[in-house]
């Protein structure tokens, strides 16, 4: 990954019994399984600029991948193509 960190953003809250506690179930399995990273999470995050912000400052705090499913995130994210995955 080349970073510390690991980030998961989640459009709702982590208790809502259907995607985003799923997927937030999923985050805890990454962050046993790679306890050398430290994990990131935001909930509530609406799909908009705010999203990227959360990302750009996830970013600042280490994160340096993304879902290989988004990568148009990164293209986006121009001041921080360098952390685009090779």
């Amino acid at each position: 990954m080349g970073g510390s960190a690991i980030g998961f953003l989640f459009v709702g809250p982590r208790d809502d019994f259907g995607y985003n506690q799923a997927a937030y179930m999923g985050s805890e399995a990454v962050e046993a399984a790679f306890d050398q990273y430290e994990i990131l999470r935001a909930e509530n995050v609406p799909e908009n600029q705010e999203a990227e912000r959360v990302m750009e400052n996830m970013i600042r705090s280490g994160v340096r991948s993304s879902s290989p499913l988004r990568t148009d995130t990164w293209t986006r994210a121009e001041p921080w193509r360098s952390a685009t995955p090779t």
